[in-house]
Formats: structure tokens, C-alpha cells, sequence
């Protein structure tokens, strides 16, 4: 309660101040937290007063593993069976060696807490849900079979007559081995559980889990989502356009593959469109949190520019077809010279857009670099189609094919169109 006063007298009083009115919402969410794990562990404690544990009394040990971790998830405290156990033992209602296995289960109940704080969660909250089940579960599993036979003899060795500080010291030993144990071979177990539970299939999703209410950190992570969807696009179109970076002077970006031909350009265009998509819910959601004028701005900014790269997308799919008959018929002087002079253009216009758009660059020398690509996309567009009309002027090529290659001069240009569309509006 005094954490959720101060957090709400802060975020009220410095409502002008980002830092402190931060400062204020952290701790009134941390405060909300502690309040409600209080509320729940208390309507469930009644629990151990509807369960009578009195009527295990003369089961084996296991029966009261499996009762302590039943009572540690219900009431999603550990130390709370702890505290139950002792009176029981205290009470000579359970023996030592049954109480030691209640505290046991226990300490193994109480990871369904972060099992159920990973639903949902990114790759790294569940790797560490998993690294915590795993610990307790070798640990405690090693405790109740090799340790628990042993309590009696531990304890008679540290002359411990006490039950209840023979519990507590029993309880302290076996995580404290556990601990010892484990830490030694930390990367080792780190690596292994990133093994275990690899890469999300949508690694995407890491871009939009920052909480939209701290709104510095999610316009960054905008950000960031922004600059993989451009390069996740560059690679998809250059793939298609059968360009490789080997024939870029990409200024020592190394972010393009070589190939990716083991995926269709069909299931990459749709995954970039699921991208654009969780982009601009991320971006609404953002929106309506307290923001002021210039982060409204760059978030604008930032889904003008996604819907750009993704409109070029659309353009280069719908053209596809065009591309493939184009070059299917090299035999023709008029394919043959239209596909190397479209060929040439894309050359030189990416090498003016990678080095812009997958790396960071001040707004003027944005700008300049989209105005050299507006000349040369229209110079291009120009010479295309006086190419198309002085071979239609001097044979009889056949006007279908004359028309899909008009077309297909007019769609690339809209299509560089889109990709300059998109740098502007990254920095406008």
C-alpha cells in the first residue's frame, strides 16, 4: 500500500516530469503487484485449513511430495507451506521425514508461479520459466531420493535436536547444494536451454513487447521494427530481382543474405505483410498513451514508411509474371535489350537505396540520395518506354506482349517510387 501511494503522489505532482512521473507509474505497478500476490495468497488460505494434512498421517513420503506441491501451486507460495508444515510439526501431527518431503514438493509447486508468467511471453521469458522448473525439479527430485533417506543421519551429525530447525536446516542445505552445484556449469546450462527452446518462428515479436506506457522505449522498439522491415523487404526484392549484394557497394553494411531460395517469395511477402500488420496495431496502441506532439509525429513517420516499403512489395508480386516473360523471351532484340537496360537501372538504384535505407544517415543527405533516385527513376521510365515504341514502330511485334512490357515499365517505376516514398517518410 505505501508503494502505490507514493507511485500515484509521484506520477500526480510531477505529472511534467517523463523521469519522475515514470519513476511514479513503476512503482505504483510494482506496488499493485506485491498488493495482489497479498490478496491472493490470503483467499487461498484458508485452504490449509480444508485440507486436513492430519489425514496422510501413515503415507509414504511421496504421497506428501505430491500434497506439497499441489499446496504450493494452489496457493503459489512456497513459503506459506513452510510455514503450514511447521505447525504440523510442531504439533506432532507429521513426522520430520514427512514434513522434509511436504517442503520438498513444495519448492517444486512454487514454479507454476513463473510457468504461468511465461504464457504468452517472448522466447527469453519462457527459456528462464523453463531454467527455473528444471533447477527445482533435479534439485528436488535429488533431494527426495538421495538426501531425504539421509535427514536423520544429517541431523544427528550437526547434533540438531530441534525438528523444526532440522526442517530448516534440511530445507536450506538442499537448495544451497543445489546452488553449488548447478553454478559452475552456468554457461553450459545456459547454452542447453537455448537449445532446448530455440528461436521463436516469429522473431518479430521480441519488437513488440516493450510496454506501450513507457512510450521512449516502445518508439525505439518502433524503430527497430521499422529497420528490420526494411531489411527483411530489401533482401525479398533483391532476391526476386535476381541481385545479389556481391554487386552492391554496400559501404561495409553487412546485413543482406546471399540467397534464401528454400522459402517462396509468396510465404516471405505474406510474412512481411504479417509484420507491417503487428507494426501498425503496436503503433495505434501507442498512440493512445501520453505522448506528446513529436513522438505522434514519428510514429506516423514510421507507419507511412512501413505501408510504403510494403505497397513496393505488392507492386514487385504483381509484376512477377511480367519479369519472368520478359526474360523467357531473350531471343527477342527488344526483351533482350529492355531486360538489360531494366537490369542495369535496378543496379544503380540500389546501390543508392541499401546503403540509405539499412543504415542511419542524417535527413539532408536523406533527402539528396531520393532526389538522385526520383532523376534516375525517371530518366529510366523514359527510356524504357521509347525503347518499347521505336521497336513497335520498326516490326511487327506482337501488341500483347508490347502491352505487358509497357506495363511492366510503368509498375517498376511506381515500384521505385514506393521505395523513395518510404526513405522520405522515415525522415520527413
Amino acid at each position: 500500500v505505501p508503494l502505490l501511494g507514493c507511485g500515484a503522489a509521484l506520477s500526480l505532482i510531477y505529472r511534467d516530469s517523463r523521469k519522475i512521473k515514470g519513476l511514479g507509474i513503476a512503482l505504483f505497478g510494482f506496488g499493485l503487484l506485491v498488493f495482489g500476490l497479498d490478496l491472493m495468497k490470503d483467499s487461498v488460505s484458508g485452504l490449509s485449513d480444508v485440507f486436513d494434512l492430519a489425514t496422510l498421517k501413515g503415507q509414504p513420503a511421496w504421497v506428501y511430495l505430491l500434497a506439497g506441491m499441489a499446496l504450493a501451486a494452489i496457493m503459489q507460495s512456497s513459503s506459506a507451506v513452510m510455514m503450514i508444515t511447521l505447525s504440523l510439526l510442531y504439533s506432532d501431527v507429521v513426522t520430520l521425514v514427512d514434513a522434509a518431503a511436504l517442503v520438498i514438493g513444495a519448492d517444486l509447486g512454487t514454479t507454476s508461479t513463473t510457468v504461468l508468467g511465461s504464457i504468452g511471453s517472448s522466447l527469453v521469458k519462457k527459456q528462464l520459466a523453463f531454467a527455473h522448473v528444471f533447477f527445482n525439479f533435479v534439485v528436488d527430485l535429488a533431494a527426495f531420493i538421495l538426501l531425504l533417506p539421509l535427514l536423520p543421519m544429517y541431523l544427528d551429525f550437526l547434533a540438531i535436536e530441534d525438528p523444526m530447525f532440522g526442517l530448516v536446516a534440511f530445507h536450506s542445505t538442499f537448495n544451497l547444494i543445489g546452488v553449488l552445484v548447478f553454478v559452475p556449469a552456468l554457461k553450459q546450462y545456459t547454452n542447453w536451454i537455448q537449445r532446448v527452446l530455440t528461436e521463436e518462428p516469429d522473431a518479430t515479436a521480441k519488437y513488440f513487447e516493450v510496454p506501450v506506457e513507457v512510450a521512449d522505449a516502445a518508439l525505439d522498439s518502433l524503430k527497430s521494427a521499422l529497420a528490420e522491415l526494411n531489411r527483411q523487404a530489401i533482401e525479398l526484392h533483391m532476391q526476386e530481382l535476381d541481385i545479389t549484394p556481391r554487386q552492391l557497394k554496400l559501404d561495409g553494411i553487412e546485413l543482406l543474405s546471399e540467397d534464401d531460395g528454400d522459402v517462396s517469395f509468396e510465404a516471405r511477402y505474406e510474412s512481411l505483410k504479417e509484420f507491417e500488420s503487428d507494426l501498425i496495431h503496436y503503433s495505434d496502441r501507442l498512440r493512445h498513451t501520453d505522448i506528446n506532439v513529436e513522438q505522434a509525429q514519428q510514429i506516423n513517420q514510421i507507419v507511412d514508411s512501413a505501408r510504403s516499403v510494403v505497397y513496393a512489395s505488392k507492386t514487385l508480386q504483381d509484376i512477377r509474371k511480367d519479369f519472368s516473360e520478359l526474360n523467357s523471351a531473350a531471343v527477342n532484340p527488344l526483351a533482350r535489350e529492355l531486360a538489360q537496360a531494366h537490369h542495369d537501372y535496378l543496379l544503380s538504384f540500389y546501390n543508392y537505396l541499401v546503403p540509405v535505407m539499412l543504415a542511419p544517415h542524417e535527413r539532408d543527405y536523406v533527402f539528396e540520395r531520393c532526389d538522385v533516385m526520383h532523376d534516375i527513376n525517371t530518366t529510366h521510365h523514359q527510356h524504357a518506354n521509347n525503347l518499347v515504341t521505336r521497336h513497335l514502330a520498326s516490326t511487327d511485334t506482337d501488341l500483347p506482349r508490347v502491352s505487358t512490357w509497357f506495363n511492366l515499365n510503368h509498375e517498376l517505376h511506381h515500384y521505385s517510387r514506393y521505395m523513395i516514398a518510404a526513405l522520405r517518410a522515415a525522415v520527413d
